[in-house]
C-alpha cells in the first residue's frame, strides 16, 4: 500500500481526433487500477489553449498529459503514484513507451534516468508525462505558438524551473503510443 495517494488529473486533447482513437484512450484511463484520478477532456480549436484550460480546472495536484490514441496499461497510474509516494517532492515523472500499431506493440523506447543534455537534443520525456500542477501554473502551461513542439517546450521549461532530483523516471513501458495513419514521426510526435 502507498503511504500517500497523489491525485492525478489526466488531460487529453479531444479536438479533431478520430472517435475510435479517443475511445481507446479514455477506456485505458477508466481501466486504471489506481483509483485517485480524474479525466479532463480538452476540446477547442486551439488544442494548447484547451489543454491549458483543462489543466487550470484540474483538481489533482498532478497532471498527466496524454495524447489521444495513446493507451495506458492498467497499472500505469499506480506506478506513477508509487514513484510520487517514494519521492513526494517530485515535480515531474515520465515513463518508457512503445508504439501500438496494426502489428501490435513495437519499437520500445527505454529512456535513461533524467538527462538534461538528452532533453535538449530531442523530447526525451515523450508519452506519459505527469507534472506537478503548481509547476505547470508557475511556468505558464503549454505555449500555443509552439504547436507541434509544445510538449517538448513544456518539458524544457518545466525541468529548467525545478531541481534535477525532482525529475523522476519510471523504468517501465507505461504508455503505448498510437499515431494516426500518415502522422509525422518527427520531434513533435515524440
Amino acid at each position: 500500500l502507498l503511504p500517500w495517494h497523489p491525485d492525478i488529473s489526466v488531460v487529453v486533447p479531444a479536438s479533431g481526433t478520430p472517435e475510435a482513437m479517443l475511445r481507446d484512450t479514455v477506456a485505458s484511463v477508466r481501466a486504471q487500477l489506481y483509483p485517485h484520478w480524474d479525466l479532463r477532456m480538452a476540446e477547442g480549436d486551439d488544442a494548447c489553449a484547451a489543454a491549458n484550460a483543462a489543466i487550470g480546472s484540474a483538481p489533482g495536484d498532478f497532471v498527466a498529459l496524454l495524447r489521444p490514441g495513446d493507451v495506458l496499461p492498467e497499472h500505469a497510474l499506480y506506478e506513477v503514484a508509487a514513484e510520487l509516494a517514494a519521492h513526494p517532492d517530485a515535480d515531474l515523472v515520465y515513463t518508457d513507451e512503445d508504439e501500438l500499431g496494426p502489428e501490435g506493440r513495437t519499437a520500445p523506447r527505454f529512456k535513461p534516468m533524467w538527462s538534461p543534455e538528452l532533453l535538449v537534443s530531442h523530447d526525451a520525456i515523450g508519452g506519459l508525462a505527469v507534472y506537478r500542477r503548481a509547476l505547470l501554473e508557475r511556468i505558464g502551461g503549454l505555449r500555443p505558438e509552439l504547436a507541434g513542439a509544445e510538449r517538448w517546450d513544456l518539458a524544457l521549461r518545466a525541468t529548467a524551473a525545478t531541481a534535477p532530483d525532482r525529475v523522476r523516471h519510471v523504468p517501465a513501458v507505461m504508455c503505448h503510443r498510437r499515431h494516426p495513419a500518415g502522422a509525422s514521426s518527427g520531434p513533435e510526435a515524440e
